[in-house]
């Protein structure tokens, strides 16, 4: 029984974007070193910087109107679902950039205001931004007589 073709990682980790069946014949099965990432998966930056929270989330070809944000809970939840256009030029070869629905949900921190989250939305980036709300005064003990 003949060895398979084992690749470097370097070779290895760029199959998958061009062949994603690819991977799973490495000899190891899929890499936890992995680089490959599903196609409808938003990059995102988060930034913070003097009591202020900022998202930017790519959402490239989507429009403004495809976009929904919302806070359920302590969760933030971006979407974005667009129709996908019918293209008659012929069949593709490779499709890298196929979005048609994306979701990301992020977990609200306690002192995060809820009520006035900022949306922007400019040349495919979308901009959340979220203030951190001043901690609240303690609150005096008050005692409570037992009958």
């Amino acid at each position: 029984m003949a060895f398979p073709d084992i690749k470097t990682y370097r070779e290895d980790r760029r199959l998958p974007m061009m062949n994603p069946d690819a991977h799973s014949r490495h000899f190891l099965g899929k890499s936890v070193f992995d680089l490959y990432h599903d196609t409808d998966d938003a990059p995102v930056n988060v930034r913070k910087s003097e009591g202020l929270l900022s998202f930017d989330i790519a959402l490239p070809g989507f429009s403004r109107e495809d976009i929904t944000v919302e806070v359920r809970n302590d969760t933030l939840i971006v979407s974005a679902k667009k129709q996908e256009e019918e293209r008659s030029e012929g069949e593709y070869i490779v499709q890298q950039f196929r979005m048609e629905t994306v979701e990301k949900r992020f977990l609200l921190q306690p002192g995060a205001d809820r009520e006035e989250i900022k949306a922007k939305f400019a040349n495919g980036l979308l901009t959340l931004s979220i203030r951190d709300l001043p901690p609240e005064e303690e609150k005096p003990v008050k005692r409570v007589t037992v009958e």
